[in-house]
């Protein structure tokens, strides 16, 4: 009986010592950067992955949408309602402010998009585009 008890619990421990070596292996994970633009305490700012940022000249702005392209972040952004009901877009280009209707020399219009560092506006049928230095 104890010659059995004792090949049991070698052939026990022998399997239990016998671990699959796969799983101390380290997996890879894609790494993501998560944005979110705003306002706090009227000041347009923009959150990545959970730590916000105040934009420069951003007081009585708030930030609506955030594009990142090439590596380089836009901020883009509108006058606050209740304190200044006239409505005018801004875009932040890595923190750098510019005033789209100057920029683009086009009307006040919440539609815009980037691509490969060039800021498009959408206006009725047309496109207007200009590009950054």
């Amino acid at each position: 009986m104890k010659i059995q008890i004792l090949a049991f619990l070698t052939a026990f421990l022998f399997c239990i010592s016998c671990n699959n070596e796969d799983s101390t292996l380290i997996e890879k994970k894609a790494s993501y950067d998560v944005y979110l633009g705003g306002v706090d305490e009227f000041k347009a700012c923009y959150w990545k992955n959970g730590q916000q940022t105040f934009v420069q000249e951003g007081e009585n702005l708030m930030g609506t949408k955030i594009i990142v392209d090439n590596n380089d972040m836009y901020l883009f952004g509108t006058n606050i309602d209740k304190i200044d009901p006239k409505p005018a877009w801004y875009f932040w280009k890595n923190g750098i402010k510019h005033n789209v209707s100057e920029y683009l020399n086009a009307s006040n219009d919440p539609n815009f998009s980037i691509g490969n560092g060039i800021v498009h506006k959408r206006t009725n049928t047309n496109i207007v585009t200009g590009k950054m230095a």
